[in-house]
C-alpha cells in the first residue's frame, strides 16, 4: 500500500509540475503583453513592462493554482487509465478510492505551502511591481479611550487641523497640527487650546498654546494605518494583523476579512478541484483527454463564479466574512459527495 500510495503522488507531481510550467509560460506571455501595451500609453519602456511582468506574474499563477491541480489530477486519472494502471489496481482488491486518498494528501501539501510560503511571497513581489508610495489612513479613529481626527494626515508622523478627545471628556485638545518627535517619542503639538474639565461639568479651564509637548499620547505605530489600495499586495497574515490593528482603532475591517477567507476559499479549491477530477475519473470520457480537460475547465469557471458571488455579497454585508469560505466549500463538497455516494464511487 504505500508503495502505492507513493507512486501516486510522484506521478501526481509530476503532471502537477508540466501542468505548472506550463501554464506559468501561458500567464507570464499574456501578463508580458498585457503589460507592455498599457506602460506603453505612458511612454515607459519594453524593459520595465519586462521586469513588471516578471513581478506579477507569480501572483496570477497563484491565483489559478487550483486550475493547475485540475489540470494535473486529470492528466493522472487520464494517463492510468490509457495504461489501464486502474483496472490492474482495483483488479488487487484495491477500492476506487485507493487513488482519492494520495491525491488529497498532495492537495494538502500545496494548501500548506500556498498559506505559509507562496502566499507571502506572490504578494512582496506583486507590491514590488505596483511600487506605489505607502499613504496613510486618515479617518476618526479610537485607540486607548481617546479619539483622534485630523482633517490631513501627510505621513504617519504629521497631522493637520487635529481634534482629539478623551473617551470620558475629561480633556479636548484643537490644535493646528501634530508632529512626532522620534527622538523624544512625544507629540510636539502646535498653536492650540485645551479644555480640561476634571469634574465633567462643574470644574472647565481653558488654556491656549503655541507649543506643546505630549508624551501621553499613544505613538504613531499605535494610532496610524496604510491606506488599502490593493489587497493584491497584502498576504494573509498581513492582512490579519491590519484588520486586528483597525479593531483596535475602532474602525471596520470588513473589506479585511472578506479578503482573508476569499484567498482562504481559493486556496481550499485544491481539494475540491481533486474530488470533481475524481469524479470525472469515473465515466469513460477521462480516456479522452481534450473533452476531460474542457470539462475541469467548465468546472473550474463555475467555481470560481460562485467565490466571486460570495466574495461579493460579503463585500455588500449581506453575509458574513467567514461565509465567504463557508458558502461554496459546502455547495462544492456537499455536491460532490452526493454525487460519489450516488454513483457508488465510495
Amino acid at each position: 500500500m504505500k508503495i502505492l500510495t507513493k507512486y501516486i503522488i510522484k506521478k501526481f507531481l509530476s503532471y502537477f509540475l508540466s501542468s505548472f510550467t506550463v501554464v506559468s509560460i501561458f500567464v507570464f506571455i499574456i501578463n508580458l503583453f498585457e503589460t507592455a501595451n498599457q506602460l506603453a500609453k505612458k511612454n515607459i519602456d519594453f524593459s520595465t513592462s519586462l521586469k513588471t511582468a516578471i513581478l506579477q506574474t507569480p501572483y496570477f499563477i497563484y491565483l489559478v493554482l487550483p486550475f493547475i491541480t485540475l489540470i494535473a489530477t486529470i492528466m493522472f486519472f487520464s494517463s492510468i487509465s490509457a495504461n489501464n494502471e486502474d483496472r490492474a489496481v482495483y483488479a488487487s482488491g484495491y477500492r476506487r478510492t485507493v487513488f482519492l486518498s494520495p491525491l488529497i494528501i498532495s492537495s494538502l501539501m500545496i494548501i500548506l505551502l500556498s498559506i505559509f510560503f507562496i502566499d507571502p511571497f506572490v504578494a512582496t513581489l506583486y507590491k514590488r511591481a505596483e511600487n506605489r508610495k505607502n499613504e496613510i489612513l486618515s479617518s476618526y479613529i479610537k485607540v486607548n479611550g481617546v479619539y483622534f481626527m485630523a482633517s490631513d494626515v501627510k505621513n504617519k508622523y504629521q497631522m493637520s487641523d487635529v481634534y482629539i478627545e478623551d473617551e470620558s471628556k475629561k480633556f479636548i485638545i484643537k490644535a493646528s497640527s501634530m508632529t512626532w518627535n522620534d527622538d523624544k517619542n512625544i507629540w510636539d503639538v502646535k498653536h492650540g487650546v485645551i479644555i480640561k474639565d476634571k469634574n465633567l461639568e462643574y470644574d472647565i479651564k481653558i488654556s491656549t498654546f503655541e507649543s506643546l509637548e505630549v508624551s501621553s499620547l499613544p505613538g504613531t505605530d499605535d494610532i496610524f494605518i496604510e491606506k488599502l489600495n490593493d489587497a493584491n499586495s497584502y498576504s494573509i497574515y498581513d492582512l490579519l494583523i491590519r484588520a486586528l490593528k483597525l479593531r483596535r482603532l475602532s474602525l471596520n475591517p470588513v473589506y479585511e476579512f472578506n479578503y482573508i477567507y476569499f484567498k482562504l476559499a481559493m486556496i481550499f479549491l485544491n481539494i475540491t478541484v481533486v474530488l470533481a477530477a475524481f469524479i470525472i475519473a469515473q465515466t469513460s470520457m477521462i480516456r479522452n483527454k481534450s473533452i476531460s480537460i474542457s470539462l475541469a475547465l467548465i468546472a473550474s469557471l463555475l467555481m470560481w463564479s460562485v467565490l466571486i458571488v460570495s466574495k461579493r455579497l460579503g463585500d455588500l454585508e449581506l453575509v458574513s466574512s467567514p461565509m465567504i469560505l463557508i458558502i461554496p466549500h459546502t455547495i462544492f463538497i456537499s455536491l460532490c459527495a452526493g454525487i460519489m455516494y450516488k454513483k457508488r464511487m465510495i
